[in-house]
């Protein structure tokens, strides 16, 4: 997600790229998170599953959609990313046949 084109506004905390917003995003957005700190954590092995990791990355995509207008640019970057990379139901799981050895 991170080389999609529409994922700059998310590559770093809102604090850097949009220092004279930041204050006023951090008074509504009580949780933020961004794909460097999502980076950071799995290099560190943060999350221990799946669903940790897939939390962290919608409630980035959701925090946005939170914050700003729908008819904004922002919002629509967001959309974007969580139509192209984030489902909220699993329908179908691949299962190998046979365990690899």
């Amino acid at each position: 997600m991170k080389e999609d084109e529409d994922s700059w506004p998310f590559r770093a905390p809102v604090s850097e790229l949009f220092p004279s917003e930041a204050p006023k995003y951090l008074l509504q957005v009580k949780d933020p998170i961004d794909l460097r700190t999502i980076e950071e954590r799995l290099h560190a092995h943060f999350y221990l599953t799946h669903e940790m990791f897939v939390a962290d990355m919608l409630r980035m995509v959701e925090n946005c959609l939170e914050y700003n207008p729908k008819d904004g640019d922002y919002y629509a970057l967001a959309s974007a990313l969580r139509d192209k990379y984030l489902r909220t139901e699993v329908t179908e799981v691949d299962v190998p046949a046979s365990p690899p050895k």
